[in-house]
């Protein structure tokens, strides 16, 4: 969720973008925009404001704005005129919401490099500047979207929700934080809510691939698989390099039936990334299920589905899933039972009754065929 949410809160800094997307969860964090300094008192600064507002307008570094943040704190401690002190507060909020930045950018670097545990203590002290100035200068609406932004990170939801809701109130024509609290209320199954965030988002930034992408799996998830499709089908439009746009609307199709068009869109999902794990999967499940003998090729299934797995998909029940649904196409029921075990043992429950339901198939010696009208399965995923 909490999307383009969070790669790590990367997605926020717009390395992410979109998923949910770039393909995916919350957060466009745009370092340094939004948040602007308090503007100064009409008279003189006293010290030390008037020392850190200098350092506010010199080069800025993690330790420039821990200096900030010291001299502002001292300033409130000793200054007893109400404007200075007001001042300071919002001098100080503004230190803290660009240090947090500072640290999210820097826990995406380690991210990247895989330190985690690092990353995770960079992002811990993001929050605490971002909670810092929001408890400073409530009205920064920025401050309160990062913090949005790291508690979606954290899986705090609701908190996300209440913080991203209130930015939003105070300025509504940032696309990103609508953006977020959409991929926030996705994550919380609200996906009606999260259609209306993405619609405001598509209303401010047209060409947003993302809120494109976003739309259209809240959709999938409610059932609306034509509205889906025609989202799907934008984000195509707007980055046709995009193997997932591709898989996205072969999805569609495939829900709506369209066996053809789905198989089209998985191929050339392929073509575009040999690599994309989720492509082959997709075009392994209608190869291996489809009610149209015509579609179905039981040798290039099985081919298929054990490449996605061999890719990216080890971990994730619906892989090995699709490969026991290839096995049962080809008439190998004991390797599909197996493979159906293999998805029990990592499959969430929200899935489970329908895996339990194709295992018994698979022991009964029948292969599972999609009917006509069926539940998302397997589902878009959204990174």
């Amino acid at each position: 969720m909490v999307s383009r949410l969070m790669t790590a809160m990367a997605l926020s800094l717009l390395l992410v973008a979109s998923a949910r997307a770039a393909e995916g969860m919350p957060a466009r964090i745009e370092i340094g925009s939004g948040l602007q300094q308090a503007r100064p008192l009409a008279g003189p600064l006293p010290a030390p404001l008037q020392q850190a507002h200098v350092q506010s307008k010199s080069e800025h570094t993690i330790s420039h704005y821990t200096e900030i943040i010291a001299m502002c704190e001292q300033a409130i401690e000793k200054t007893h005129d109400p404007a200075a002190r007001q001042y300071a507060m919002q001098l100080l909020a503004w230190a803290a919401n660009r240090r947090g930045e500072a640290y999210s950018q820097e826990a995406v670097r380690l991210t990247a490099a895989g330190k985690l545990d690092e990353a995770a203590a960079q992002d811990a002290q993001a929050l605490a500047d971002f909670d810092t100035s929001a408890m400073n200068d409530p009205r920064k609406w920025k401050a309160l979207h990062n913090r949005g932004v790291s508690y979606a990170l954290l899986g705090r939801y609701e908190e996300a929700l209440s913080d991203l809701t209130k930015a939003i109130e105070l300025n509504g024509t940032d696309a990103n934080t609508w953006f977020n609290r959409a991929e926030v209320r996705y994550e919380l199954g609200q996906y009606e809510d999260a259609t209306d965030d993405y619609t405001q988002v598509i209303e401010r930034a047209p060409e947003d691939f993302g809120a494109f992408t976003g739309r259209g799996h809240a959709w999938f998830r409610m059932g609306e698989f034509h509205k889906a499709l025609a989202d799907y089908s934008r984000s195509a439009v707007i980055n046709p390099k995009s193997a997932g746009a591709l898989v996205n609307r072969g999805d569609a199709h495939r829900q709506l039936g369209k066996w053809s068009e789905a198989a089209a869109d998985y191929r050339e999902a392929v073509k575009l990334d040999e690599n994309y794990g989720r492509a082959y999967r997709a075009a392994a499940w209608l190869m291996a299920t489809c009610p149209d003998e015509k579609y179905r090729n039981a040798e290039l299934a099985i081919r298929a589905a054990e490449q996605a797995l061999k890719l990216d998909g080890a971990e994730d029940f619906a892989y090995h899933d699709t490969v026991a649904a290839a096995l049962a196409n080809a008439g190998k029921y004991s390797e599909a039972v197996a493979a159906a075990q293999e998805a029990l043992a990592a499959v969430s429950d929200e899935a489970r009754e329908s895996v339990e339901e194709r295992l018994v198939l698979y022991q009964a010696q029948k292969p599972y065929r999609l009917p006509l009208q069926f539940a998302a399965r397997p589902t878009p995923a959204r990174r």
